[in-house]
């Protein structure tokens, strides 16, 4: 069974085709499509693609590049989200350093804005790995840039309590 494990179906360029895109995939074989939510926003299209067609299937979650400006209930509304029988994971999870704002500048504004993206995008990841272990869910994992270290540290906890597939990695 071919399966896609991460596609954006909700992105604009699918917009005028998706019928056509499904089937093109369909007809070439792949039998499921997991479409991924990177905001709640985008999440709830994930979902509402998911509804209209029998092959695919959603990812809900927080990009870490969007997890800075997350609202305070956004783990809420994925729990919410989560719960449609056509959510198979959390996700687009994780952390992401590869392009942080300021890089290459030791200024102390610059120091302290990615330190707060980096910590913003290490709760939401927490947030986002509980919820996934709360409801039985596999998780989608993002992992880009000098981050290695600091994705296995805040994994360790969670070591047989959850499916997980890196969507990126350095």
């Amino acid at each position: 069974m071919i399966i896609e494990t991460h596609a954006h179906l909700d992105f604009p360029d699918f917009a005028d085709d998706l019928d056509a895109v499904v089937q093109r995939a369909t007809e070439a074989g792949v039998e499921r499509i997991v479409t991924i939510g990177t905001s709640v926003e985008e999440s709830r299209r994930a979902v509402a693609i998911a509804e209209r067609y029998p092959s695919v299937f959603a990812a809900v979650g927080i990009h870490p590049n969007s997890a800075i400006e997350a609202e305070p209930d956004a783990i809420e509304q994925l729990r919410l989200l989560a719960r449609n029988p056509r959510v198979v994971a959390i996700g687009e999870a994780g952390l992401d350093y590869f392009r942080l704002p300021g890089e290459g500048s030791e200024s102390p504004e610059a120091l302290v804005q990615r330190e707060a993206i980096k910590a913003a995008q290490a709760r939401c990841f927490i947030q986002q790995l509980d919820l996934a272990v709360e409801l039985g869910l596999n998780v989608v994992i993002h992992q880009r840039g000098d981050c290695w270290d600091d994705t296995l540290a805040i994994l360790q906890p969670y070591t047989g309590k959850l499916r997980a597939v890196f969507h990126c990695f350095g």
